[in-house]
């Protein structure tokens, strides 16, 4: 029997979702099912989920986030529910934490806020502090409002916290209405701040990254940003988003278009990293889903024609995108089409995890088999 699960239901009705997941779900014994975490329409009730697959599977811990779509094995569709359950031949602890943040809060408040959470996570798992857990058998999650453009400041607030534990995730969605995300952890929610996962594994497991984007033509370089309003001025000196049009071979009115299926690409290192732009301004700046540093290399992109290959981050890498200072976010238009496909694998023993502090949006977990 899979420790994994997933289940996805493109019923509407949250009472009607609710026994369509667990049946998909149930090939677990609830005593067995230590974690589900389920992606939701924001046209359902995220509680109600949260509740109803608590009560199927009494011992489980149950986070969640509402979507701009939702997909797993099973199927996809828009409008319905994903779900992932983990079980304790894969999870021996877990723990769980919601962080709410005031909107437009200040650093310090937030810095706070984390503190108290990975207070309430370590002692979830029997630790002292979030710091000391063993990276090597501990992996954490990491559930975004996509709204509030908190995402950088939360993933380096996190980075501080606890350097060396690897984060997967990415930013809740609201079916691109942009009115108001949710977070889930139990029987509490919020629309300003994070859901936070962390997992004791019995196996080994790798960070790894994929995308399904490749870079075209050559590198440009943003001469000037203003990153805290997620805004890219000039690509090569010239305003961004005429620069933008010129490569796609279309104009700066024409260019919203052209967004979803040929986003921005920023190089870090040997590797491509999908940045989404939002909005062409009249001033003939870029504003974008996630920060862009001034001085980094982009390129545009296009959807590959084959099959990505997960590819493990590298310490070079990690220290380099460190350095750089690049954005830890997905946007909201893709990354929050939260996929439980992501679910562990089965990998050739011995192999340990790399810390990572790379883009939630391009991380997923897979775990090894034991050593």
């Amino acid at each position: 029997m899979s420790d994994v699960q997933s289940a996805w239901t493109a019923l509407r009705d949250t009472s009607e979702a609710i026994p369509a997941l667990a049946g998909q779900l149930g090939a677990l014994p609830p005593e067995q099912v230590a974690v589900i975490v389920f992606f939701c329409s924001p046209a359902h009730d995220g509680l109600r989920l949260s509740a109803g697959l608590k009560a199927s599977f009494p011992s489980s811990l149950v986070v969640g986030c509402t979507t701009a779509g939702e997909f797993s094995q099973r199927g996809a569709g828009q409008g319905g529910v994903a779900a992932l359950a983990l079980g304790r031949g894969l999870v021996s602890k877990a723990a769980a934490s919601l962080v709410e943040l005031p909107r437009g809060g200040s650093d310090d408040a937030l810095a706070q806020a984390l503190s108290r959470a990975g207070d309430e996570l370590a002692a979830g798992l029997g630790a002292r502090t979030l710091a000391e857990v063993d990276p090597a058998r501990h992996v954490g999650l990491v559930l975004l409002d996509g709204l509030s453009e908190r995402e950088e400041a939360i993933n380096f607030g996190l980075g501080s916290l606890c350097p060396m534990l690897p984060f997967v995730g990415g930013s809740a969605s609201d079916d691109l209405l942009f009115k108001e995300t949710r977070l889930f952890v139990g029987d509490r929610t919020t629309d300003a701040g994070c859901a936070l996962l962390v997992l004791q594994t019995t196996r080994a497991f790798q960070v790894v990254r994929t995308t399904s984007f490749q870079a075209t033509g050559a590198p440009m370089v943003v001469t000037s940003a203003d990153p805290a309003r997620r805004l890219v001025l000039t690509l090569d000196g010239k305003p961004a988003a005429q620069v933008y049009a010129e490569r796609l071979g279309t104009t700066s009115d024409q260019l919203r278009k052209h967004f979803r299926a040929h986003p921005l690409g920023q190089v870090i290192g040997d590797q491509v990293w999908t940045r989404s732009p939002r909005q062409a301004l009249p001033d003939g700046s870029l504003r974008f889903y996630c920060q862009v540093p001034e001085g980094c290399d982009c390129t545009s992109s296009t959807r590959a024609t084959s099959s990505p290959t997960p590819t493990p981050p590298s310490q070079r890498r990690v220290a380099r995108w460190a350095r750089s200072r690049a954005a830890c976010c997905s946007s909201a238009s893709s990354a929050s089409r939260s996929s439980t496909s992501a679910a562990t694998r089965a990998r050739r023993p011995g192999a340990r995890p790399r810390a990572s502090r790379q883009p939630a949006s391009t991380r997923m977990a897979r775990a090894t088999s034991p050593t």
